[in-house]
């Protein structure tokens, strides 16, 4: 009976390695799936366009940018074709995924029409935010431009237990110059000057270059983000 253990527990030693490699269940919308051990992998080669590159008119800060939910098991009904390596827009399915709601970047889709790069859609802030649908969604928040018309790029952000907007993405500090940017626990400010330098300044200094209301100015990033970038002298 001891020999029988030993063997079993043997056994199961060998082929736990095996089942945590193992890939079950279906491919998603973008081609891959979650391993047993919760690691997301693709089976086919991904080809992700820069779908947060786009245009369109600046609809103001009560607008938030997000991602669609998508049944994937509406998606994946069919075999996906492994010569199958070019992935196409598709304007009629973003409105329908997007609800008849503004599109801001186009999705890529397969032949089958299946959204292996959801586009990224528009709506009031407290219309996606009470959507009981929107579960499980990425959302973008817009950089403030230079002339303020228009908005080219989103990125992703979260939201801390203040209700704070901390963008998770690292935009080059082209994009950010002229701006004031702060850290999500790191409570000094930077302005990013012309020399795409962070240059750290005191409140006073920033009421002066945005106003007294320089707060709601302010993009704040993860902490690493801040320190990822060339911090200069201190503003003078």
């Amino acid at each position: 009976m001891k020999k029988f253990i030993f063997l079993s527990l043997v056994a199961s030693l060998v082929i736990a390695p095996v089942a945590a490699w193992a890939s079950p269940g279906q491919l998603d919308q973008y081609g891959g799936h979650n391993s047993s051990d919760s690691l997301y992998h693709y089976h086919d080669i991904p080809l992700w366009p820069n779908y947060y590159l786009s245009s369109i008119a600046n609809l103001g800060a009560s607008y938030t940018f997000y991602q669609p939910k998508i049944n994937s098991a509406k998606l994946i009904s069919e075999p996906v074709s492994l010569s199958e390596t070019k992935l196409i827009e598709n304007p009629a399915l973003d409105v329908s995924y997007c609800q008849g709601k503004q599109v801001f970047a186009q999705g890529r889709y397969d032949s089958f029409n299946r959204a292996r790069v959801k586009p990224v859609c528009v709506d009031l802030e407290q219309n996606v935010f009470n959507n009981k649908d929107l579960t499980s969604v990425n959302y973008y928040k817009a950089l403030a431009t230079g002339d303020g018309i228009t908005v080219n790029k989103v990125y992703h952000y979260r939201v801390d237990n203040a209700g704070k907007k901390i963008i998770t993405d690292a935009p080059t500090l082209s994009e950010l110059k002229g701006q004031i940017i702060q850290g999500a626990t790191d409570m000094a400010k930077y302005f990013v000057d012309n020399d795409l330098q962070l240059r750290a300044i005191t409140s006073w200094d920033a009421q002066m270059l945005k106003g007294t209301d320089f707060e709601s100015a302010i993009t704040y990033f993860d902490d690493s983000i801040i320190y990822s970038y060339p911090i200069g002298q201190p503003w003078k």
